[in-house]
């Protein structure tokens, strides 16, 4: 072998040898890439169908699935259905929310309502509209398509109190949500 040889073979095999740091950042920066992924991976739950009359202000991507102001999902798409009568909202839920997902939890569209009783979903005028949840129990089989209310229940499960049903022969004023008086008071 020629003494020129054997040099460039020296550098070459001293080069392949030799660990440069630069090469730590874009490791690092995988990792932490990897470990972002596999958390939003474990926070993922399950895919739902929500069907509604109407969906006026639901987007995708944007409108979320809250339950007493906290985060348990995202809606994912908003399309019609075959026959365009209804509007289907499909949402990825948290995965802290599965066990919730039961034949008595149901939904319904936050916007601002005014009625006789008073005027309630103001927040979604800076927010946007959201979609509530009220659960069902964790002990009810587990569903994953559900109707939408088109209003919100008059009383929530965990609303203290009592309900009772009214028969009248006349309605007149009386509407969903108005209150009972018993000797002038409420």
């Amino acid at each position: 072998m020629s003494p020129a040889s054997t040099e460039a073979q020296a550098r070459v095999s001293s080069g392949w040898w030799r660990f440069s740091w630069i090469w730590v950042i874009p490791l690092i920066a995988a990792f932490i890439v990897v470990g972002l992924g596999w958390r939003e991976l474990a926070r993922r739950g399950p895919t739902i169908t929500i069907t509604f009359v109407a969906g006026g202000g639901i987007q995708a991507g944007q409108t979320r699935i809250r339950r007493k102001d906290v985060d348990l999902g995202t809606v994912e798409a908003v399309y019609l259905s075959a026959d365009l009568s209804r509007v289907i909202v499909r949402a990825r839920m948290l995965r802290s929310a599965a066990p919730y997902l039961t034949s008595h939890t149901q939904f319904w569209i936050v916007r601002p309502r005014v009625t006789a009783e008073g005027i309630s979903g103001l927040t979604t005028l800076v927010s946007g509209v959201y979609i509530e949840m009220n659960p069902g129990r964790s002990s009810d089989a587990p569903r994953r398509e559900f109707t939408g209310l088109e209003q919100p229940p008059a009383l929530l499960p965990d609303t203290p109190g009592r309900s009772f049903t009214l028969h009248a022969s006349q309605l007149s004023s009386l509407g969903r949500g108005s209150s009972i008086y018993y000797r002038g008071l409420a």
